[in-house]
């Protein structure tokens, strides 16, 4: 921001503040002029004034943009209106914001002992009303606004060459970082726990690339977690018994699974190894004598593994599938690789799940798949299963339209496809053409796009983001002549449908852009691979795909033509036959 612009912002902070709450707290914050104290008095006075904002506006002040205390705490304080469910759709990013916190303070604060422990237990309860404990390392006393803004102007005063340190947890209005409070968080809720349990232990892996402090941080971060957890109320205590389990879980079918790949038999072999030490492995026998929540979905409790259905892709790193069972008998199958980094894909597919609460709240249902994605380390996780087939394979039944038809029946319908399975197929693949133009999904061969029998339409594989793609000329929009035949051609009103639809949904999602470009800012230093490419970039190719300076009409027309492009293209017809005849020989 020019110095000039930052004049205008302070000039006009009560109005901006007052008529456009939500857009202009950042520009204000960034137009503070944090070396002076008294015009650092004025922006506290104020920010204690600012209007209710959606917490997902707030997530800007904990990029890299805003280090000062005062944005990082006002922005955590703002986040406690947060309900559960929200926050774990920005977890991921928050335990990434935590680069950008004082990581030397967060160093200093010793994890919770069973001493320390002592009278801070009985406030914590798991009602999201009611506000968990602290660390008790840090001090959290509440003083009145008045008092604690008065202090914060004294201490201002008094040395203001010298305003990050002044500004202590003790002198501000707001008391609590963003380690405490995930924290916090973390102590009302056992999905937010597990979450944020994972996350953590990932970004303190040795196998993530990272500087040791930031590692020594995240692992820092993480004993808290534990320890207040350990040495909370019993419900608490349960809870950290469930995350201990969840860990020897993974690390036990980590090891079996390894075991099992370092066998020099074909395939076939392989799996009835796997088969085998699943039956016979003593380990599960008594992990499993108490349910385990299963790390990528803690609401299902897993019982056992159906060892009979355990079975192996014939992909080159040969990824295991599992059937999970519940005590109530109730499966749950998954996917879990070895050998491959699952962080982009997490990454992606917290995207989409977040795309389609937007387009959820504002009654626009597309019928997507959000399945779930867990990396446990960058060599290993867990990927959801849906049982689904993919576009490749519906060559098998003539095509996609026969596919349909053979899946749900209608002879009196024009299409001879049930009317409900139908439209779910055009909402979805509207969907998804727009998902994937927005975040440059590359490598979008028949065989990463999925249909189910229900006629939901989804992809898979996110290895190429942002623009990349390992062939040449790829479209932008991927949309081929079968995909459009199984809507009756591209004449027919439901082909307008779809049309209308995907405008809808681009138009929809790019109200909300600044969201979107906020949470990929806050992984730029993560080195998930498409991004630590170039950092810098990923934020302004997904502003160019946003059409962040345009019109709605000026944009959707952009839109509309990569679209129409798409269904032009040639290349990608010719390297989808080229893709084919390379799948069968490899199998």
């Amino acid at each position: 921001m020019s110095e000039l612009d930052g004049d205008l912002i302070w000039k006009f902070r009560f109005y901006l503040a007052k008529k456009f709450p939500e857009s202009a707290l950042p520009k204000f914050l960034l137009s503070v002029r944090w070396e002076y104290p008294e015009q650092v008095t004025q922006a506290i006075e104020l920010l204690h004034q600012w209007p209710a904002i959606d917490p997902e506006n707030i997530l800007e002040l904990l990029t890299k943009q805003f280090p000062h205390s005062v944005c990082r705490k006002f922005a955590v304080a703002r986040l406690q209106s947060a309900t559960a469910e929200d926050l774990q759709l920005y977890l991921y990013q928050l335990v990434q914001a935590l680069r950008y916190e004082n990581i030397s303070a967060i160093l200093a604060v010793r994890p919770m002992t069973a001493e320390t422990a002592i009278g801070h237990v009985d406030t914590c309860k798991t009602d999201d009303a009611v506000v968990a404990p602290t660390d008790p390392a840090i001090d959290t006393s509440h003083a009145s606004t008045q008092e604690t803004t008065k202090r914060t102007v004294d201490v201002l005063r008094g040395r203001p060459h010298d305003i990050a340190a002044s500004l202590s947890l003790a002198d501000l209005p707001w008391d609590m970082d963003l380690a405490s409070f995930l924290i916090q968080r973390a102590l009302q809720n056992f999905e937010t726990a597990s979450f944020l349990y994972w996350f953590l232990q990932l970004e303190a892996n040795e196998s993530t690339p990272s500087t040791p402090m930031i590692r020594k941080m995240f692992e820092g971060v993480l004993q808290r977690l534990l320890a207040a957890l350990k040495h909370a109320s019993p419900t608490q205590r349960k809870w950290f018994e469930d995350i201990t389990a969840q860990q020897e879980f993974l690390d036990n079918l980590n090891a079996l699974l390894k075991s099992v790949q370092e066998d020099s038999s074909r395939r076939t072999r392989k799996i009835e190894l796997l088969r085998a030490r699943l039956k016979t492995n003593d380990r599960f026998s008594s992990l499993f004598a108490r349910p385990v929540p299963l790390p990528l979905d803690p609401t299902f409790i897993i019982g056992g593994i159906d060892s009979d259905s355990a079975t192996l892709f014939k992909s080159t790193m040969q990824p295991a599938l599992l059937s999970l069972v519940s005590r109530d008998g109730e499966v749950y199958r998954v996917i879990f690789k070895i050998g491959d980094d699952l962080r982009q894909d997490q990454l992606v597919l917290q995207m989409i799940q977040l795309m389609d609460v937007v387009l959820q709240k504002e009654k626009f249902n597309l019928q997507l798949t959000p399945y779930k994605v867990l990396a446990a380390s960058c060599r290993h996780g867990l990927i959801e299963f849906v049982e689904a087939i993919s576009l490749a394979s519906t060559r098998q039944e003539g095509s996609i339209l026969n596919y349909l038809q053979h899946c749900a029946p209608s002879p009196t319908d024009p299409l001879g496809v049930q009317p409900k399975v139908l439209d779910t197929y055009i909402r979805s693949c509207a969907g998804y053409c727009v998902i994937t133009y927005l975040l440059g999904v590359g490598d979008r061969h028949m065989e990463n796009i999925m249909l189910t029998s229900e006629g939901q339409l989804f992809h898979i594989d996110f290895g190429f983001i942002l623009g990349n793609d390992p062939k040449p000329m790829a479209p932008e929009v991927r949309l081929t002549k079968a995909m459009i035949e199984a809507m009756g051609g591209h004449q027919t009103k439901l082909f307008n449908e779809f049309w209308k639809i995907c405008l809808t949904a681009f138009l929809s999602l790019r109200r909300h852009a600044n969201l979107f470009l906020t949470l990929f800012s806050l992984v730029h230093d993560t080195g998930i691979h498409d991004v630590a490419r170039d950092p810098s970039k990923a934020c302004e190719f997904l502003k160019e795909r946003f059409c962040i300076d345009q019109t709605d009409e000026k944009a959707a027309f952009r839109f509309a033509s990569r679209l129409t492009d798409s269904v032009k293209a040639f290349v990608p017809e010719m390297m989808e036959r080229i893709h084919s005849v390379v799948q069968y020989m490899r199998n």
